[in-house]
């Protein structure tokens, strides 16, 4: 049996009071959970209220306020996002640290093999440029994202993450910082070098394709209207 626009908008605003705000997550559940009322309706030949019941009792511990000092969340939110939110996290450090790790060791090779100051600072000047460019992007974003109608998952972890990571951009970029790019005898110290800085050309990639994903995915609701 199908539901009515009606029911759906019940679904929808029982998942709000839940907590549930973010319009990407929140589109993807009352999909499922109309499926779900949907199909016990028909194979039960119960009412909608009934089976609007069992269907929010099914996801009970998914809407459940949850937090966790992973992603330094204080404030409880519905244990999917969470759940989601823990995932992203963990890619970020993964990804992150491996990718950055493999392009030190590379980069502190090239070094070596090359060691010559010009072409470094050359190199620099490049980063420099590239690092204020991502800086310059991801306050746009923030800022768009801030205006914007649209609550999405992407949206609010982009806000969060990047709320100290642009002050702590900012105080490296400030005090000359970053680039970091050491060259001298320790070959650890280079590494160690070399890694910070990569990361902090990789992190602020990874922040941007959050902010894309959220524009990304309010484009889309706005064709479907």
């Amino acid at each position: 049996m199908k539901l009515t626009a009606e029911q759906i908008i019940e679904i929808d605003e029982t998942l709000v009071l839940n907590g549930l705000i973010y319009d990407d997550i929140k589109l993807e559940v009352t999909d499922h959970i109309a499926s779900e009322i949907e199909a016990t309706m028909d194979d039960n030949s119960i009412s909608f209220e009934d089976a609007f019941k069992q269907a929010f009792e099914s996801w009970k511990e998914q809407l459940r306020p949850s937090s966790s000092l992973w992603v330094d969340m204080k404030d409880a939110v519905p244990r999917i996002v969470l759940d989601k939110w823990i995932l992203e996290s963990k890619k970020k450090l993964l990804k992150g640290t491996l990718i950055g790790l493999i392009l030190a060791i590379f980069f502190t090779i090239f070094e070596k093999i090359i060691n010559n100051e010009t072409v470094f600072t050359n190199i620099r000047a490049i980063l420099k440029v590239v690092f204020i460019l991502e800086f310059t992007f991801i306050l746009v974003g923030k800022f768009l994202i801030w205006k914007s109608v649209q609550k999405t998952f992407f949206g609010f972890i982009f806000q969060k993450q990047t709320k100290f990571a642009v002050l702590f951009l900012l105080f490296m970029l400030g005090i000359g910082a970053m680039p970091l790019i050491l060259v001298g005898p320790d070959l650890k110290v280079n590494l160690a070098g070399n890694f910070l800085f990569i990361v902090y050309i990789i992190w602020p990639i990874y922040y941007l394709q959050l902010a894309y994903k959220h524009f990304q995915f309010e484009k889309k609701l706005s064709i479907s209207k």
